[in-house]
């Protein structure tokens, strides 16, 4: 319930203020999370309920089976949960490919790998339950692009470390540079002077 605020507060931000500027646009990917681990939570009870549940729960619909019919609202429902999670996913990566000339790494590149986790992780439990193999190949290729993605920040990480511009004073989200190096980071990523840093 909590993120469905968030979401309404983020929809609204990005209608009244436009895509945020590039240092913060893999944050967008946070949106991926919620109703991606949700539709993964949902599958895997409904799934349990299988095994668990009594044949007839209800005693006012002794002629169905409870927990099939659990199981099937709850692909339908984490269905429509992952292609609104899809819908975030192109969301988050358009932003990014559309100013891909301005790209710098520092650690907010890091939320495009847990949520996107989320997004693999439904994308298999759907083609398992509906028994797809082309959803699974999907799933598949989304888990290699997670691979490659965690590979990917862990090397620019480290680059980034032994040039100074991540975990260091003054080159992260609390800035501070005026205190530490006299240097900083603005909010489109360039390295500024203590004076710059602070006016921005």
């Amino acid at each position: 319930m909590i993120s469905l605020f968030i979401l309404a507060e983020y929809f609204y931000n990005l209608h009244h203020h436009g895509l945020p500027p590039m240092r913060r646009r893999p944050q967008m990917f946070i949106a991926i999370g919620p109703p991606a681990f949700t539709a993964v939570a949902l599958m895997g009870m409904a799934e349990i309920a299988t095994e668990k549940f009594p044949s007839y729960y209800i005693p006012l619909a002794a002629h169905v089976n409870t927990a099939e019919v659990l199981l099937i609202l709850t692909i339908f429902l984490s269905i429509f949960m992952w292609i609104f999670s899809f819908f975030l996913w192109m969301l988050g990566w358009l932003s990014i490919f559309a100013a891909c000339h301005e790209w710098k790494f520092d650690i907010t590149w890091w939320a495009t790998v847990f949520p996107n986790t989320g997004f693999a992780l439904a994308t298999i439990k759907i083609g398992d339950l509906l028994a797809s193999e082309p959803i699974r190949w999907v799933g598949s290729a989304a888990t290699i692009i997670q691979v490659a993605l965690w590979l990917g920040c862990f090397s620019l990480h480290v680059w980034a470390y032994f040039t100074r511009r991540v975990l260091w004073p003054g080159m992260d989200e609390g800035f501070g540079a005026e205190t530490h190096l006299g240097r900083g980071l603005d909010l489109e990523g360039n390295v500024v002077s203590s004076k710059s840093s602070c006016a921005s």
